[in-house]
């Protein structure tokens, strides 16, 4: 799609709260494409009508979705201005429907849109514990799903220790290196919602 590497520039926060093993290189922060496409396909199978890439660096998800004509809106979330912008012009350069999904936003103190996914592949930090505060609070009467990518080698420990309302419901083969092989696909079921 021909974007610029902004993956060294990163926010204005320390960088302790966003990458704390210093794994900052565009291999490490961006997604690759052979695995989004096996999440686009998932997420066909299974009818969903919306998906929420949060810290989605320069949209790449959104990207080859709307290229994709997708069946659900795709929203990418990215605090950092300049992988934003990055995103929002290789969008547009490419004559994509849909380019109100991309929002710049700070994942700390906005609001994140009401979702039946969220793609989440963050460490463990104040940003992924607000977010998730904030996907619970979305979803107090509905199931979700969170499709999660290992990041830094403590993300899935901490989404199976903390939220007792995950549950794992698949695995999908990962083509990148990363800490785990596989993309995890859990169900989030409110606890006052047993079906």
């Amino acid at each position: 799609f021909g974007f610029k590497d902004y993956a060294l520039e990163l926010p204005d926060y320390p960088s302790d709260i966003f990458y704390t093993d210093g794994l900052t290189s565009a291999e490490a922060l961006y997604s690759n494409y052979q695995d989004l496409l096996q999440i686009h396909t998932f997420l066909e199978k299974k009818k969903i009508k919306s998906f929420c890439d949060l810290g989605a660096g320069i949209g790449r998800a959104k990207i080859l979705f709307d290229s994709l004509n997708s069946s659900f809106q795709s929203y990418s979330l990215e605090f950092v201005q300049q992988r934003h912008k990055e995103g929002k012009r290789v969008h547009k350069e490419n004559q994509l429907s849909h380019e109100e999904g991309f929002i710049q936003c700070n994942l700390l103190t906005d609001p994140i849109p009401k979702c039946e996914c969220y793609f989440i592949y963050l460490p463990v930090g104040e940003v992924l514990i607000k977010t998730m505060e904030k996907i619970m609070n979305l979803t107090l009467e509905e199931k979700c799903l969170i499709i999660a990518i290992e990041s830094h080698g403590d993300l899935l420990s901490y989404l199976e220790k903390t939220h007792r309302h995950l549950s794992l419901r698949d695995r999908i083969p990962l083509s990148a290196k990363r800490h785990t092989e596989f993309i995890h696909i859990y169900e989030y079921q409110p606890k006052d919602n047993p079906s």
